[in-house]
């Protein structure tokens, strides 16, 4: 038999709410959503709210992809700078063999 779901905050069963909205670990009712919401109302002044209205902007496709193509980029340098990290340590390592531990000590120490 399937386990009905519920509201991982005030525990309705999904048959006794309008919306259950599922969460990766959790769930939400739409009462709870109102709830939360009529709460952010009173404790935030008007900025703080207008400050999250904006976090919670809808953005555009062209503009999640630029942001996505950003971080790429920023995990590609990254990428390739460890690469070019383990190269510089292998030559050294290639060059001065036995030195090298007094080696990177002296660089860790300038």
């Amino acid at each position: 038999m399937k386990e009905e779901l519920s509201c991982s905050f005030c525990g309705r069963k999904k048959s006794e709410t309008k919306i259950l909205i599922a969460g990766i670990d959790a769930h939400i009712c739409d009462q709870c959503i109102e709830q939360a919401h009529g709460i952010l109302v009173e404790e935030l002044s008007d900025s703080e709210l207008e400050s999250v209205a904006q976090e919670m902007t809808l953005r555009k496709p062209q503009e999640i992809k630029s942001f996505l193509d950003m971080i790429n980029w920023v995990n590609m340098m990254r990428y390739s700078l460890g690469l070019l990290v383990c190269q510089i340590k292998f030559q050294i390592i290639s060059l001065y063999g036995d030195r090298y531990s007094n080696l990177e000590e002296s660089l860790i120490n300038i």
